[in-house]
């Protein structure tokens, strides 16, 4: 199903802002941009005439009927007097089937069945084999890999959460009743309210912006601005008022209150129960309940003699027969013996199950084990309950070694129903890839989040349901029947387990391994993925996400570890997190992540990182232009401990002049070499980067005049317009970098912005002045455009010999009144 299936297009109007038509829609803002890529590095880039691409408005149509059609579990009639109706004793009744239970209690006994029990018996399993009719269609409308998206998700376990409740009515299984809740995201009215509040701190900055050195007057520049902030400021609060066009929701799970359609009754026993049937020729399935009901009026048990034991395990048809023969015609006159088993002689003689892998379990004996210790047919509920959900969805026998499973998308598998276990490889959620969030703190210090590109899961899937003896059954069909899916650490192996949530206290079971794949928005619509970290049995730990966060980097101690939402691997509703150690090669693809999202959230705090990984990373950065003969790219790999080292050793010879000098030498260097930067855009490197390496360059320019070294000069003062121009593209990025403006990139206050934007002006003569407040102005718009080149902060132009000394005599004096120097002090900025 295409994505065209769920979304509707809206023509951008003039005034239109992304924010505001979330709003005014009634979508959420976060579901608004993963539906359109195109703005997820510039939501403010947006013309009028373009087509934006909205959730499709639901339907007001009630939840499709799902009447349960519960057979009457009937008791043996009675007659008037309270007996049970039945055949004399004295009667020798004919065997209509023989049943063969594979749960472990039922190991060695069969029961043997009357021709009233088969009536039932066989309504019975008709009912069950409905229910497995309605799966087996769930899962063949189940969304395609290749091809499916998130609605096609959400869509799909809306049928998987209708059956399960049916199959919990009708006592098949054990639901869960615990409520899933959506998603919650920032609602679009919150974001238009934090735009609000940090244009109306653009504004007074704007408004106290006095340049320290400016002999053109900027009143004309500053009014003109200001009433450009008003006027967007009157728009917002004009948009906030409106009323929304309509309720939607993301993801909600069925509504328990419109299933009244669905027969409420009380269900004595919850579980379904394995049965090979003789004259059935194969495995079938009824409920619980129905036995516990009917096991001491219907089913006649008798216990298994040596002789048929030995029989079914060497799998002799012939041997089988006269064992059985034997054992239930025990007692009866030989004249009878005909009439007890003429009913079940021929099916037993075409008995074709005599090779199936069912009659491991008694030839492995007790331990379900052949010689060489492998499990050979698994009997637990679990496995039952797995091979169950196979057949159902296949419609096929036990041995089939190959099929489509539902992991909510359509998954080919490799089958091993008998051992109850099913390995399968896909990409999940889906080959498209999950559109991920990144969480962060906006204005009024509320979380926010907005679209990242898409993540993935080349994935390995185990199910196994069978521990041995001694251990409790582990979960594999509950995965395959569940609309929601949990993961869940064992942190004593190191595996990630899942589990069906939609079963009442389901366990962890299986194994999930594979490479978490990251799709970059800039990509968005291409087959481009880049693999962040692989994963595998011993190298999960658990650590747990806070609410709508999709990943979190953390570091503790020298370690890295990433941590990944159960909603990035099964999509929405799935549940638990799961994290593991970051190989310190990975720590590259996992900075460009970072960097990625400090643009997408115009870098303001996130909640994706910790605090101690998040300074490594803006440290090793910069190390990465300080220090010759690294790249920024070979900086992060180092690692902490050599990070944290030379750190410590710049902090210390920072306090020299020579240190200083040299440092800003090599800084200029590299931000003027492509290769330092290793591929990413500039636009990307933190605040904290860049904050302190304009200190550094601002802070020695003037030194290079005393060295006379014009070249030098020339090369920091490119490299500050350069780190301006493409490495600060915002207002709030320019703001926070000023703030910042540092040796160690300490946040300041509103004093420290201004006292920075003074250093700066310092450094520049009267034309260069100029320029940058215009570029100031300019870069409040927030807006750039595509069709202009981009304008640089300032202009450096050729000088002569007599210019350059002009300019130095200038820039002396700017910084001696900027820090009201004496004139034999020792100058710099």
């Amino acid at each position: 199903m295409s994505q065209s299936n769920y979304t509707r297009e809206y023509v951008v109007q003039p005034d239109d802002q992304l924010m505001a038509i979330a709003y005014h829609q009634d979508v959420d803002y976060f579901e608004l941009l993963a539906l359109n890529p195109q703005y997820h590095l510039n939501p403010d880039l947006i013309r009028p005439g373009e087509i934006v691409l909205l959730p499709a408005i639901p339907e007001e149509t009630e939840d499709e009927e799902a009447e349960s059609s519960v057979p009457n579990v009937r008791k043996m009639p009675v007659s008037q007097e309270g007996c049970i109706e039945g055949e004399p004793a004295c009667t020798v009744k004919p065997i209509h089937d023989v049943l063969f239970f594979t749960q472990e209690n039922d190991k060695d006994t069969y029961y043997t069945l009357g021709e009233l029990a088969c009536e039932e018996l066989e309504t019975e399993i008709s009912y069950v084999e409905e229910l497995m009719q309605d799966y087996r269609e769930i899962v063949e409308s189940v969304p395609d890999e290749a091809t499916a998206v998130k609605q096609d998700l959400i869509e799909h376990v809306k049928k998987k959460e209708m059956w399960v409740k049916k199959a919990d009515q009708a006592g098949l299984i054990k639901a869960n009743s615990k409520p899933k809740t959506k998603e919650d995201n920032l609602p679009s009215q919150d974001f238009i309210k934090a735009s609000i509040k940090e244009l109306g701190r653009q504004r007074e900055l704007i408004f106290e912006y006095h340049p320290f050195f400016s002999q053109v007057s900027e009143d004309v520049l500053k009014r003109k601005k200001l009433e450009q902030i008003d006027s967007e400021l009157a728009l917002l609060n004009k948009q906030l008022q409106k009323e929304p066009a309509y309720q939607k929701s993301d993801y909600k799970p069925v509504d328990q209150s419109k299933m009244g359609q669905i027969k409420q009754r009380e269900v004595a026993q919850h579980g379904l129960i394995e049965i090979l049937s003789i004259s059935r020729n194969q495995l079938v399935y009824i409920r619980q309940e129905f036995f516990e009901l009917h096991r001491e009026t219907y089913f006649d048990q008798s216990n298994m003699g040596e002789e048929l034991r030995e029989a079914l395990a060497t799998r002799d048809t012939t041997a089988i027969f006269n064992a059985l023969k034997n054992e239930i015609t025990q007692g009866i006159s030989e004249e009878k013996q005909q009439s007890a088993v003429g009913k079940i002689e021929l099916k037993l003689k075409e008995w074709k199950l005599a090779d199936s892998s069912f009659f491991e379990k008694w030839s492995a004996s007790k331990s379900l084990k052949n010689a060489e210790g492998e499990t050979k047919f698994a009997i637990s509920s679990e496995a039952q309950l797995l091979r169950f959900s196979a057949q159902a969805a296949l419609k096929s026998d036990v041995d089939l070694s190959k099929g489509k499973i539902d992991l909510n998308i359509g998954v080919q598998a490799d089958l091993a129903l008998a051992e109850g276990k099913i390995e399968a490889k896909a990409y999940l959620p889906y080959e498209k890839g999950y559109p991920i969030g990144i969480s962060y703190l906006d204005a009024n210090l509320n979380v926010a989040k907005v679209p990242l590109g898409c993540f993935r899961l080349n994935a390995g899937v185990s199910l196994r349901c069978f521990v041995g003896a001694s251990a409790s059954a582990s979960a594999g069909a509950s995965i395959l029947l569940s609309p929601s899916i949990a993961l869940e650490v064992d942190e004593d192996i190191g595996s990630v387990g899942l589990k069906g949530e939609a079963f009442a206290g389901a366990q962890a079971g299986g194994e999930l391994t594979g490479a978490l794949e990251w799709q970059s928005p800039q990509n968005l619509g291409k087959p481009d993925f880049e693999q962040l970290l692989k994963f595998a049995t011993g190298g999960a730990v658990s650590f747990g996400l806070g609410a709508g966060i999709d990943f979190r980097i953390e570091l503790y101690g020298v370690t890295f570890y990433f941590t990944c939402s159960a909603r990035l691997v099964f999509g929405p509703g799935a549940s638990g997190s799961f994290g593991t150690e970051v190989d310190g090669e990975k720590l590259w693809e996992l900075a460009k992540v970072i960097f990625c999202a400090l643009e997408v959230a115009n870098n303001r705090k996130l909640n994706n990182v910790d605090s101690n990984a998040f300074t490594y990373f803006y440290r090793a950065t910069y190390l990465g232009f300080s220090l010759p003969g690294l790249v920024i790219q070979s900086a992060i790999i180092e690692g902490k401990a050599s990070i944290e080292k030379e750190w410590i050793k710049r902090i210390t010879a920072l306090e020299k002049k020579e240190y200083k000098i040299a440092e800003a030498y090599q800084v200029s260097k590299s931000v003027l070499t492509e290769q330092t930067i290793s591929g990413i855009p500039m636009s990307r490197l933190p605040v904290e980067t860049i904050a302190m390496m304009l200190d550094i360059l601002v802070t020695t320019f003037i030194f290079s005049f005393d060295l006379d070294d014009y070249k030098q000069e020339e090369q920091q003062q490119k490299a500050i317009m350069l780190l301006l121009t493409i490495g600060v593209k915002t207002w709030r990025k320019f703001e926070e970098v000023l703030i910042r403006m540092n040796s160690e990139a300490k946040k300041g206050g509103d004093k420290d912005l201004f006292d920075n934007m003074a250093r700066i002006n310092a450094i520049l003569d009267w034309e260069e002045q100029k320029d940058f407040n215009i570029w100031v102005h300019n870069l409040a718009d927030g807006i750039p455009s595509q069709s202009k080149p981009v304008q640089k902060a300032f202009k450096i132009k050729s000088l002569n010999n007599k210019q350059k000394i002009q300019k130095r005599k200038l820039i002396k004096e700017q910084v001696i009144k900027l820090k009201n120097y004496k004139q034999t002090d020792e100058l710099y900025v």
